[in-house]
Parts: C-alpha cells; structure tokens; sequence
C-alpha cells in the first residue's frame, strides 16, 4: 500500500509524520486554478475522512531575529514554537500544495504543530468529513486575533453606531445585510437595529454568501496575519495601511464577477460553486 493513500486504520499522527520525512504531499489532493480574483487553491481528490492528516504547510523555517525581513511576504505562517517567535516562509514555490490553501470562516481543516526531531511541523487536519472535489480550507485568523473575536456589543459601538446618522437622517428605507453570525445574532445587535429602526434582510441557513467581501477579508487577513499588532493602536494603524494597499482595480474585479456568481449558483441549483 502506498503511503500517500488514505486508509481508515492508519493513525493521522503517524500518517502526517510519514509524509512529513518524505516531503511529499499525499496524492488524495490536487492543486487548481480557481479565478483571477482567489487564484489557485487545493482540492480533495477522494473522500478524507474527518481528523485525518491532508497536508504539510512546507517552507524554510525562520526563527526571530530573522522576521523582520519577511514581515511583507504572503507566505509566512507566523506562531510560537518553545517559547519563541518562529515562522514557516512558504514564499519560494517548490511545488507544495500547503501554501496554496485558501482561508475560509467555515473550514474543513484545521493547522497543527507537530514536533519531529525537535523541529516544529505545520501539519493540516481534516476537522470534518470532506467530500471528493471540495475545496481543502482552513481559518487563517484563529481565535487569538483581534478580528475574529467581535462581540454583539463591540459591533455595536465600532460598526453600527459610525453609520447611525446616515442611516437614521436619511429619508430613504434602509436595510442591513448580514449572515447568521454570532455578533449578528446577539441580543444587543437586534435590539441596536430595532431601536433604530434598521430592517435586516432575510438571510438562509445555508446561503452560498457570494457578498465578494469575504474575498476582500481573506486578502486583508493573509496581509494581516504578518504584521503582527503589538497593541490596539497599532492595529488599527495596520489595518488602515493593509486596506490602502488594495488597489482599486481589485475591487473593481470582485464587483464586477457578481453576475457571474449568480449564475453560478443558479446552474449549480444552489449546490457549492467555485466562488
């Protein structure tokens, strides 16, 4: 049997360390253009079963000291690794598949840190069954960064209270348009929205959210996720400066590929799509 094959018997542990020592990713996935706007992302090829081994995130590692040269690069998966600042720099392309999967707020996988040889190994799990053809996605933010951690409350002050006067002075209908997201959800945000007077759109169990902000999002956390804020200020400085960076052009692609989403999931008859 080839160890590249997904078996139910093999421990993923051991499956990841495997791979790991050969350096090869496992033939259960292939890499695929997707679009102008995401570019390439990562596939299964066969079903994978929830909790197993899919990939290493490969590159060379940098230890601090060393980070300041590559705060810029969009390849670099920054963690702690014994204490100390580290990072994966994946921004030499040798044909790994771990550097191309795509971030995602409701992903199949999930990165964790394995020690071979005391040296630290970023290795992708399935933290879900994952059916042939899906794409292989996993949260670059995680919990610990501060813009995945909003609160009903803190949306409040820091998102709907900045619009108030144009949405209340103005003698046009307005509506929000929001997922199912706990901030979204809580009881302080309906009760903000309703003491304004703010309508919300209908929003489905399973919408296929083709909003091309969540593109928007994943290109601003991928730049974020290198910079690293120390503090509140610098974050917010650092936000400001990411968003600028995003050339108008950019945006003007996303905008105008909504008619070709829709159609999209018309065709797919609301089944999954590419975008």
């Amino acid at each position: 049997m080839s160890p590249s094959r997904q078996t139910r018997g093999l421990n993923p542990l051991k499956d990841a360390e495997i791979h790991v020592k050969m350096g090869k990713d496992k033939d259960i996935i292939t890499g695929r253009y997707i679009n102008p706007i995401k570019g390439r992302g990562v596939f299964a090829k066969t079903p994978i079963l929830q909790g197993s081994f899919i990939l290493e995130y490969r590159g060379t590692l940098v230890e601090k000291g060393k980070l300041g040269k590559i705060n810029n690069n969009n390849y670099a998966y920054f963690f702690k690794h014994g204490g100390r600042d580290c990072c994966i720099d994946a921004s030499l392309d040798d044909g790994s598949l771990g550097r191309l999967v795509n971030d995602s707020q409701k992903p199949n996988g999930k990165i964790k840190k394995i020690d071979l040889g005391g040296k630290p190994h970023l290795c992708l799990f399935a933290i879900k069954d994952i059916n042939k053809d899906d794409e292989i996605t996993y949260n670059y933010g995680g919990q610990d960064l501060p813009w995945c951690s909003y609160c009903g409350q803190e949306l409040c002050k820091f998102v709907h209270e900045p619009v108030a006067p144009a949405i209340t002075g103005s003698e046009v209908t307005s509506a929000k348009e929001q997922d199912l997201a706990p901030a979204h959800t809580a009881k302080s945000t309906k009760s903000w929205l309703n003491d304004h007077g703010v309508g919300v759109l209908d929003w489905p169990a399973n919408s296929p959210d083709l909003n091309p902000i969540e593109n928007l999002w994943s290109i601003v956390k991928r730049k974020m996720r290198n910079k690293r804020p120390k503090h509140a200020d610098e974050l917010k400085a650092t936000v400001k400066e990411t968003w600028a960076s995003i050339p108008p052009q950019q945006c003007h692609k996303l905008i105008t590929s909504i008619p070709r989403r829709i159609e999209a999931v018309i065709k797919a008859k609301g089944a999954p799509t590419k975008y």
